[in-house]
């Protein structure tokens, strides 16, 4: 897009232009597919472990997955027709759905193996440790009013976010418990 300043600013430009710009809407969800899994890889890894499946620090892929369901990438943009965008729908909910259930199964084939939940359970651990480490912020300390209200929501999903964690913490750690016996 030339001049792309000047169409941040409200500036219209052509459906084609877009389409040129973005690529094909029939590829969006592949390509943020492929982008969300390698997030959620460990270094070196080829394929999701526990935490890249079901997540602790982040949303996991299977909660990612199942979230894109409900809008698949490239429909109802307005870019394409109604047809083209319910082909992408549909072709993007079927390929989606697939690997819902391949990640579930890898997920369920897993949490049999005790090393793989004692993986787990040590990274839900050093990120429990980290956001008890960071603490809360004072919203009261904040110059202005959005940013107290925003640090407030923050201190609230942390808080949260620490409940979770040990709850997933003590549950995994039973699992492991009732595996090694």
């Amino acid at each position: 897009m030339s001049h792309k300043r000047n169409k941040a600013h409200g500036v219209r430009v052509s459906r084609e232009e877009v389409l040129r710009e973005l690529g094909d809407p029939a590829g969006w969800g592949e390509e943020t597919r492929k982008l969300e899994f390698a997030s959620r890889l460990k270094r070196g890894a080829k394929d999701l472990d526990i935490g890249g499946i079901r997540g602790y620090a982040q949303k996991g892929y299977l909660a990612y997955l199942e979230e894109s369901l409900a809008s698949p990438l490239g429909s109802n943009t307005g870019l394409i027709t109604a047809e083209a965008s319910n082909l992408i729908a549909q072709k993007n909910r079927e390929e989606t759905l697939a690997e819902i259930g391949k990640y579930r199964a890898r997920l369920a084939e897993l949490e049999g193996v005790p090393t793989e939940i004692a993986t787990y359970i040590q990274d839900m651990s050093r990120w429990l440790d980290y956001l008890v480490k960071i603490g809360e912020e004072d919203p009261d300390s904040q110059p202005i009013p959005e940013l107290e209200e925003l640090t407030r929501e923050a201190n609230l999903r942390r808080k949260k976010d620490i409940a979770r964690l040990i709850r997933d913490i003590r549950t995994y750690t039973n699992r492991l418990a009732q595996l090694l016996d």
